[in-house]
């Protein structure tokens, strides 16, 4: 559990999921609010870039 943690953190995508750990069974699942908010700052960079280029 230590080590998927340490991973995620250190690729910067931890807080795009969620982790469960039962004992038994390791579970990921994505966690859409992040990345969707994500999605929206990288439209708005792009939007950005793109008029600052012309």
């Amino acid at each position: 559990m230590l080590r998927v943690a340490e991973i995620l953190g250190h690729r910067g995508v931890a807080k795009f999921f969620r982790v469960a750990y039962d004992g038994r069974e390791l579970r990921l699942e994505r966690d859409e609010a992040p990345t969707a908010e994500e999605a929206l700052r990288d439209g708005e960079f792009l939007v950005q870039t793109c008029r600052h280029g012309t």
